[in-house]
């Protein structure tokens, strides 16, 4: 392959992901904010979220997740920062199940509304439930987010 090749995708790779990161900088969970009458109900820090239903699934690891009287917001901790990458904002008190790629696009993480009994619980191998919220269908069906939490009775409580 040539040189001048290599050293033009190497450079439009890096102008790309500088972009993005520019562009997608401010979606932490400090800087989204609550809506109007909503309150947090209680949060979870470092949990565990598994997206499956894609070619392969995707793990977020030291996960942030604030449950409100409206929403879930799903955050993961940002590599050396104090801060969190907003990953899924969901609207669980939805009249209609479905996901915004308009705004999922703009904003960088995956906005969807669904209804309260999309959320199930599920016991694992250790013995623990697991909370699993179901993706409405936007591109590929069967999409499901699986969290994995050391406060399970937290989310039966307020959504089961």
């Amino acid at each position: 392959m040539n040189i001048t090749v290599i050293l033009i995708a190497f450079t439009f790779f890096i102008v790309v992901s500088i972009f993005l990161s520019r562009k997608y900088k401010n979606n932490t969970s400090e800087n989204i904010g609550l809506l109007e009458n909503e309150s947090i109900l209680f949060e979870d820090k470092n949990a565990r979220v598994q997206q499956f239903g894609q070619v392969q699934d995707v793990i977020y690891n030291n996960c942030k997740v604030q449950v409100t009287n409206q929403r879930i917001l799903i955050s993961q901790k940002i590599l050396f920062s104090k801060k969190y990458a907003m990953r899924y904002m969901i609207d669980y008190l939805a009249s209609t199940e479905k996901t915004d790629l308009n705004n999922t696009l703009k904003t960088g993480y995956l906005i969807f509304s669904i209804d309260i009994t999309s959320i199930t619980k599920e016991l694992n191998k250790s013995g623990k439930n697991d909370i699993l919220i179901k993706i409405p269908e936007y591109m590929f069906s069967n999409h499901s987010l699986q969290l994995r939490t050391n406060i399970s009775e937290k989310y039966e409580e307020f959504l089961l």
